[in-house]
């Protein structure tokens, strides 16, 4: 587990930029990538202010979305923006010092 574990911390460090890729499922990521994020997006490895080790990348979300985008507003279907819906990946961009990237989306319906 640990030599995974160092092996996707490589990975993200040889990159400049890092996407995630997922369906939106209950207005997050799926169970298996938020694992994968748990596991690997350790605090020592990612936090600017310890070792950080993601400082200065971008970071970018590509998702699907159920719903039609007008459905995804204050007052609407959803109730939310798709921006609001990713807050949690613009408080990691902004923890670990990455420059967040408008987030691409496309309906699946």
């Amino acid at each position: 587990m640990i030599l995974m574990l160092k092996k996707e911390q490589k990975r993200l460090i040889k990159y400049e930029r890092i996407i995630f890729q997922f369906p939106l499922y209950w207005y997050s990521a799926p169970a298996i990538l938020k694992k994968y994020q748990d596991d690997v997006l350790t605090r020592n490895f990612t936090y600017k202010d310890e070792y950080g080790c993601l400082d200065g990348k971008e970071l970018g979300i590509v998702t699907t979305l159920g719903e039609p985008i007008h459905h995804y507003h204050d007052g609407g279907d959803e109730a939310f923006t798709i921006d609001e819906i990713m807050k949690p990946y613009h408080a990691l961009a902004h923890k670990a010092g990455m420059k967040f990237l408008p987030i691409f989306f496309y309906i699946a319906v």
